[in-house]
């Protein structure tokens, strides 16, 4: 590789930088600026890809490894210092918030909730945010809610995880944080949609205020110890699963352009999923898929498609 003489060198200002209440990439030359930029975007893929809450020193580690790729790609090696690091570790909660509201934007046309106003639509309402809280809070995921069968492959995931990748496009930039789809993502998702289906619970929306690391930490942790004693049953299946995970979302993305986060997989949920994994190759449907999704979006207040 040929490395600039830039060795050892800080991450070069504007000429007509002046110093300010608060860093931002705007500082930097457009060569700094492109760098960061890149840096930015991969720390926003792992967070998603592989820890949705990571811990400060996991933060900081990350936030150093993205800032030498990015130059690595840039065909530079500038050293990074404490300024730029911040800039690139808060991205944390910029992505997980944007992530959080592209799912609010589509909650509605994947679940079918009634957004018109009247009794009936709050009581069917209410029911389908039960219906959907079931199986420990896991109910939205399956892709058969009569059988209970398909965990983790309602049309309704693969559809969200397109829709994040199209947004962002980091599922192609770094597909090497998703291909196969993780079970870090998988969490991610699951407690980002839990977030969206609350929101329902009284049949009307009712928009929670911020998707914060300290309410919803305890939500993933718990997805993920669920998610991982799934995955353990059959792991050559589910290894292909999360391998048409991320080849599904790319081809939608070609076609597009009560505290109960203790509660986990366990007794006759446990039995039934055993009995289900041992049955499959991964290479196969769990059932024929009849999609649930409306693709087209109309954003009200509380996201989603309006019907008729």
């Amino acid at each position: 590789m040929n490395i600039t003489p830039e060795l050892s060198a800080a991450l070069p200002l504007r000429a007509n930088w002046q110093p300010g209440a608060r860093a931002k990439t705007a500082d930097y030359t457009a060569k700094g600026e492109a760098i960061l930029l890149h840096a930015m975007r991969d720390f926003e893929a792992r967070i998603v890809g592989q820890d949705f809450f990571p811990d400060q020193t996991t933060r900081l580690r990350w936030a150093e490894k993205c800032f030498r790729d990015a130059c690595a790609t840039a065909k530079a090696q500038f050293i990074s210092d404490k300024c730029v690091l911040k800039l690139i570790a808060t991205r944390g909660s910029r992505i997980r918030g944007q992530v959080s509201k592209w799912i609010r934007a589509n909650i509605i046309s994947c679940y079918k909730f009634d957004v018109t106003v009247g009794k009936h639509a709050v009581k069917q309402n209410i029911a389908l945010s039960r219906l959907l809280s079931s199986r420990n809070f896991s109910g939205f995921s399956y892709k058969d809610r009569e059988a209970w069968t398909g965990y983790a492959e309602h049309p309704s995931i693969i559809f969200l995880l397109s829709y994040i990748f199209d947004e962002s496009n980091m599922g192609m930039v770094f597909e090497k944080d998703f291909n196969p789809i993780s079970l870090q993502t998988l969490a991610s998702l699951f407690t980002m949609i839990r977030a969206a289906i609350s929101e329902w619970s009284s049949g009307t929306c009712n928009k929670i205020k911020k998707f914060s690391e300290e309410e919803y930490d305890k939500y993933y942790k718990a997805y993920l110890i669920d998610l991982t004693k799934w995955d353990g049953m059959n792991p050559a299946v589910s290894l292909n699963i999360h391998h048409q995970m991320y080849a599904k979302s790319r081809i939608r993305m070609r076609e597009e352009s009560s505290d109960d986060s203790t509660v986990h997989i366990f007794g006759s949920i446990e039995a039934q999923l055993h009995q289900e994994m041992e049955a499959r190759t991964g290479d196969t449907e769990s059932k024929p898929e009849d999609s649930e999704i409306d693709d087209d979006n109309n954003e009200d207040d509380c996201g989603g498609s309006i019907e008729a």
